[in-house]
């Protein structure tokens, strides 16, 4: 059993997600629409982890295979930009 921690929410006037940890360096990203976005992992030298177009309400990602430490998770939107701290 592994529990899974609610890391961030954030919403505006259309676009509302919530990004689920689950401790093994397993994400969830439950959206509240199925557009498309632009999803997109960078460590903190800036480096490109991983990037993927979706438009799943429900976004699987993992970062087991990386080192742990501090990420920068960019989502991308019909013009909305978020940037969220995640820690492996």
């Amino acid at each position: 059993y592994s529990p899974s921690i609610v890391t961030a929410i954030a919403e505006n006037q259309t676009n509302k997600h919530k990004i689920l940890n689950y401790g093994n360096g397993n994400y969830n990203i439950a959206f509240n629409n199925n557009s498309e976005r632009l999803i997109s992992v960078y460590d903190l030298k800036g480096d490109l982890i991983l990037t993927k177009n979706s438009n799943d309400n429900n976004y699987k990602f993992s970062l087991s295979n990386n080192p742990k430490g501090i990420y920068i998770l960019s989502i991308n939107n019909n013009g909305y930009r978020l940037s969220e701290k995640i820690v492996r």
